[in-house]
């Protein structure tokens, strides 16, 4: 009996979703993904500042079908009481909501992610300089709110993260605080200053389908449920290997395989490929920070 092009669709498209990784794995045999992607190719990659108006400094990341914005507001506070009262604060909140993914639901964030809000927390508390945020000397400092929200996710969460909150943190401007006699109730004015940062920072997140020995970059949803193994390397600005995180928080809890253990050979690679993917997105960041001044 003749087979019609309707049919081969039809088999192929049950033969994925019944057996998705040997579905998946037939593609990397011919060095292809199902997107039509390499293994080491990365999405399309956009990154804008100054998006968000009433923010000090804002970003809106895109990283194929995952969209992320962030923004950094800085308010007044007091320093506290006891403990490191000569720096101001960072506080990092990521919200992931159901309109960006039915894998998400409202009401108390998900394990994800308060993972993800750790994470960047611990990495960003270094980045920035915070003795730079004292106003007053143990009277008064800058805590600087980053915001992080997910729009779309279709995979690879931390690194879509990590890129819009280097962007928002990169483009934010602390305002001249005006003080009165009594240094109690500040103001500010029109004159701004760049956030002094030590380093920027950017994740590339690596993942490894099955027993496959090929490594993927950039993984999206779909291929995130499949992989057993993942690895995120966060670089900085300076080259540096600032944390490599296994297993990356970007593989989602639903997932029904078990995260497998790195062989040094795949973190070598996973580690130099972090650093050429950092060199890339740290020219993306300035020109989008250029445009933004012209």
């Amino acid at each position: 009996e003749k087979t019609t092009m309707a049919d081969t669709s039809i088999n192929a498209d049950t033969f994925r979703k019944v057996f998705p990784v040997e579905f998946y794995n037939r593609f990397l045999e011919e060095g292809v993904r199902p997107d039509g992607r390499e293994a080491d190719e990365y999405r399309d990659t956009r990154v804008s500042v100054g998006t968000v108006e009433t923010a000090d400094g804002s970003a809106l990341v895109t990283l194929g079908g995952t969209s992320m914005v962030a923004g950094v507001k800085a308010k007044f506070t007091n320093p506290p009481l006891e403990g490191d009262a000569a720096r101001g604060w960072l506080v990092v909140n990521v919200v992931l909501p159901p309109l960006s993914s039915s894998q998400f639901s409202s009401g108390t964030p998900s394990t994800e992610a308060q993972a993800l809000s750790s994470e960047l927390q611990a990495l960003y508390s270094s980045c920035v300089d915070l003795s730079q945020l004292v106003v007053v000397p143990n009277k008064l400092v800058w805590v600087l709110y980053l915001d992080i929200y997910c729009l779309s996710h279709d995979g690879n969460l931390f690194d879509a993260a990590v890129l819009a909150a280097t962007s928002a943190l990169a483009s934010t401007k602390l305002h001249k605080p005006i003080l009165d006699a009594d240094d109690q109730v500040p103001t500010v004015d029109d004159t701004t200053t760049p956030l002094q940062l030590h380093y920027l920072i950017y994740s590339d997140t690596s993942s490894w389908v099955s027993d496959s020995v090929i490594c993927i970059a950039d993984a999206t949803k779909d291929e995130e449920t499949m992989a057993t193994t993942t690895c995120s390397v966060v670089v900085d600005s300076l080259a540096r290997i600032q944390a490599t995180i296994v297993p990356a928080v970007a593989v989602p809890t639903s997932t029904t395989h078990n995260t497998g253990k790195l062989t040094t050979k795949q973190t070598v690679a996973a580690a130099q490929r972090a650093v050429a993917r950092s060199k890339q997105l740290q020219i993306l960041v300035d020109t989008a920070i250029k445009t933004a001044e012209t």
